[in-house]
């Protein structure tokens, strides 16, 4: 798997991924008058996390475009974890699941925020995503206890932690 840094000319392949993989897999766990926010504020959102110095974002490429990415970095958590650093988003296209992209961008991402002196990484993920929470599990991320109900999304979600070092087996 190639990974590179994704720069502003990605973001609508981005934004593409993001709403394919987020429709497949999130949709079906948020309430009925969820509304997926729309292009444009998807685009904003990215550009404005690529021109910020303390995040970082990865892309994989494939033959019919973007495959996944990976947006990670500085902690937005009011109380974060201790010396952590945040995944933020982590989606791969649905015609790319299971081929051990999302994987890869993860561990990537990791190895990149201890080289950017962290000692930790979080993510939030929906409670009821069990497909996420084994995914996350199997990467050696664990529930820290810590929830939150963002209004946009409706959902209860759970934050999960893992030290950072040698990539987990």
């Amino acid at each position: 798997m190639d990974t590179r840094y994704a720069t502003q000319r990605d973001v609508p392949a981005m934004v593409d991924v993001q709403r394919a993989g987020f429709q497949a897999a999130l949709i079906p766990l948020l309430p009925e008058e969820f509304a997926l926010p729309d292009e444009g504020e998807w685009r904003a959102n990215l550009a404005d996390a690529l021109a910020d110095d303390a995040v970082r974002a990865l892309v994989v490429d494939a033959d019919q475009g973007l495959a996944g990415l990976v947006v990670y970095g500085a902690n937005r958590d009011v109380e974060p974890a201790a010396g952590a650093g945040e995944i933020r988003a982590m989606f791969v296209h649905p015609d790319n699941w299971r081929r051990g992209i999302g994987r890869g961008l993860v561990e990537v991402a990791c190895v990149d925020l201890e080289k950017m002196g962290y000692s930790a990484a979080t993510l939030w993920s929906l409670r009821d995503n069990d497909r996420g929470s084994a995914f996350y599990a199997d990467l050696g991320f664990t529930r820290d206890g810590s929830t939150q109900t963002r209004p946009h999304l409706g959902a209860p979600e759970v934050r999960y932690a893992r030290s950072l070092g040698p990539p987990r087996q």
